[in-house]
Parts: structure tokens; C-alpha cells; sequence
């Protein structure tokens, strides 16, 4: 069956683009009524509430989200290993900076993490995969409009010193990669007489 909206799938295209001008003609009259006021401040009263996340263990801990109310979503991880904090800062849901920070689990955590800078310019788009040690696996669309996988070494993160583990594609790198890169290093990993491979 033919996909007749696939040409929508580039945000960046002129075609994309010109399609959405002039479909937000159409729909910002309806959207500027009287009554949008009112409904932002109902939709601020329905969402004041306390929320937690479902927790998740990493590494011998279990850590979940907290959120206090009306506070922006979690953006932090912890990594597979429970090692590290991941702390992505994002601006206008595409391009971020990266941090990390080091979790003591032999102390009580202290009220301040001290955070490492990796990634420094917000220009494309960084996602945790998973880790080995100090070495971080990302899906970047850094030079790969459809996405690449890379391994940058927290103790030496300079970008000469990336190591590109799957190149760009013409297809774009699914969701589902993390748990194939994720069980193939866990394979990897396995000595061989516990390995059923």
C-alpha cells in the first residue's frame, strides 16, 4: 500500500514546511478563541498534583521520578549500570547538551551532584543507549540526519575521541535499537560456558 503522506515524515523540507503554514492558517483562528485562557487555567488546576514514576533498578538500586506538581518532565537517567546520572538539557524538545554526574552508592547521596559536561553546543540530538564502564553509547544525529550509534568514554570525551559504532544510514535508527545493542553486548559479555549461543 502506498504511503501517500510519507514526504511529511522531513520536518525540515520546504514541502513539509509550506504544508504546515498553511494548515496553521486554517487552525490558529479556532485555537486564538476567547475560551483558551480558561482552559489553560483548568488544565493548570488538573495538573497540580504530586507524581512518581514507576521505579527502576539500576545497577542494586531502585530509583523513580518525583514530581512536585507543575514542574517540566524527568529528563534525567541513570545509567544500566547505576553508576551514572545522564542529564540531557533540552531546548524545544530537539538538540541537547549532555551532563553526567557520578553516583556514590557506598554514601548517602548528597543534596548537590557534581556534573561533568560532555556534550557542549546544543546542535543535535543526544539519546543514552546503554554503557560498558566509563564508555556511554548514544544515537546522535550529530553529521547523520537519520542517526548514527556512538561510543564516547566519559574519562576522555573529547570528539576526536569518538568512536562511531554504527554509521549513518538512509533509513532512520528505530527505538528498538537500544535493546539490540543492549542484548548483543550483554551476549558479548557472557562467558562462553554460560553463554547458549
Amino acid at each position: 500500500m502506498k504511503d501517500v503522506y510519507r514526504w511529511l515524515e522531513d520536518p525540515d523540507s520546504a514541502e513539509t514546511q509550506q504544508f504546515v503554514n498553511e494548515e496553521n492558517k486554517i487552525s490558529q483562528p479556532f485555537l486564538d478563541c476567547d475560551e483558551r485562557k480558561s482552559i489553560y487555567e483548568k488544565l493548570l488546576k488538573l495538573w497540580n498534583y504530586e507524581k512518581y514514576g514507576c521505579p527502576m533498578k539500576h545497577g542494586n538500586y531502585y530509583y523513580f521520578n518525583k514530581n512536585s506538581g507543575l514542574q517540566n518532565q524527568s529528563q534525567s537517567e541513570v545509567s544500566d549500570c547505576g553508576k551514572y546520572l545522564i542529564i540531557p538539557i533540552v531546548k524545544d524538545c530537539r538538540d541537547n547538551i549532555l551532563y553526567y554526574s557520578e553516583l556514590d552508592t557506598t554514601s548517602t547521596m548528597p543534596s548537590k551532584l557534581k556534573m561533568h559536561n560532555i556534550i557542549e553546543k546544543l546542535e543535535a540530538d543526544y539519546d543514552y543507549i546503554t554503557n560498558i564502564g566509563s564508555k556511554v553509547y548514544l544515537r546522535t544525529n550529530k553529521n547523520a540526519p537519520n542517526y548514527r550509534v556512538i561510543v564516547i568514554d566519559f574519562e576522555n570525551h573529547s570528539e576526536s575521541n569518538w568512536i562511531t559504532l554504527i554509521p549513518k544510514n538512509q533509513k532512520f535508527l528505530r527505538a528498538c535499537l537500544r535493546s539490540l545493542i543492549v542484548s548483543r553486548i550483554n551476549m558479548l559479555n557472557t562467558p562462553k560456558e554460560e553463554s547458549s549461543f
